[in-house]
């Protein structure tokens, strides 16, 4: 899914919506390319998230001007890059590999099922905490000083909003995806709200898991075609592009898991407890 997000540049547009709505000075710039960051981060990796927002994040810092002011909102700016990266890979049990290292070990270890919807109740209110707390440390406490970008910054945040053109093609296939994927990871269980019973999708596929619905929409993304911007076809997804996603981190990650599943069942893991 992150792959296929960046291979049609729909991120670019969740990013430049987001920071488009926030204001021209240089402290709601910062809120707003911190926003953007957090939420695309959510969804794909911490480090393409950060590779992804840099050169958006270093336009926007080139239109602060000269000065030590500016220079020292470019700082917030490219930090606000880094640790907002960080803290929405938090929000959402995909937002980063060491969520599903938690997910797979407090299954293992404790019997305990952590999947979308629960994680999203402890992750996203911690996200909604840590993002603006360090939104206010940045450019309140360690740079205080305030930028007006002008009528040239505008000009510029609109300019490539206009260059991305309309929302169709392949692009719009890939966001129709990347929705019903959220919102299957969301509804997979039934909730019980107080007198609230929301449905779930389980009642009508009993084994349906998680991990089902990533494979099931990462396959339909190598089924569904998508018209190019020349308006010629391809699928929404290429093994050309599956190559760059980096799954040697995803098999050291498992590989980690494994060696901690045999070390339980062997009681290696008790008997260094007891040493220790």
């Amino acid at each position: 899914l992150a792959a296929a997000l960046e291979h049609w540049h729909a991120h670019h547009r969740i990013a430049l919506g987001v920071i488009g709505r926030v204001g021209t000075s240089s402290r709601r710039l910062v809120l707003g390319v911190m926003l953007a960051t957090a939420f695309v981060s959510m969804w794909i990796s911490n480090t393409a998230t950060a590779a992804m927002m840099y050169p958006i994040a270093m336009a926007i810092g080139a239109l602060f001007g000269d000065g030590e002011a500016a220079r020292s909102q470019r700082v917030a700016l490219l930090l606000g890059v880094a640790f907002a990266a960080s803290i929405g890979g938090m929000g959402t049990l995909l937002g980063t590999p060491p969520n599903l290292i938690l997910a797979g070990a407090a299954k293992d270890l404790a019997g305990i099922n952590l999947d979308f919807f629960t994680f999203l109740r402890y992750g996203l209110p911690i996200t909604m905490i840590l993002l603006p707390a360090c939104w206010i440390l940045l450019v309140f406490v360690f740079h205080r000083e305030r930028v007006e970008l002008g009528a040239d910054g505008l000009a510029m945040l609109a300019k490539r909003r206009t260059d991305l053109g309309r929302l169709e093609g392949g692009e719009r296939r890939v966001m129709f995806v990347f929705a019903a994927m959220a919102l299957a990871w969301f509804f997979r269980e039934p909730k019980e709200i107080g007198s609230l019973h929301i449905f779930g999708l389980t009642a009508l596929m009993p084994s349906l898991t998680d991990a089902g619905i990533a494979v099931i929409g990462g396959i339909t993304l190598f089924l569904i075609p998508g018209r190019t911007r020349d308006r010629g076809e391809r699928p929404l997804l290429t093994w050309k592009e599956a190559r760059e996603i980096p799954w040697d981190v995803l098999l050291l990650f498992g590989g980690g898991l494994s060696l901690a599943a045999g070390m339980e069942s062997s009681g290696l893991a008790a008997r260094i407890g007891v040493w220790m």
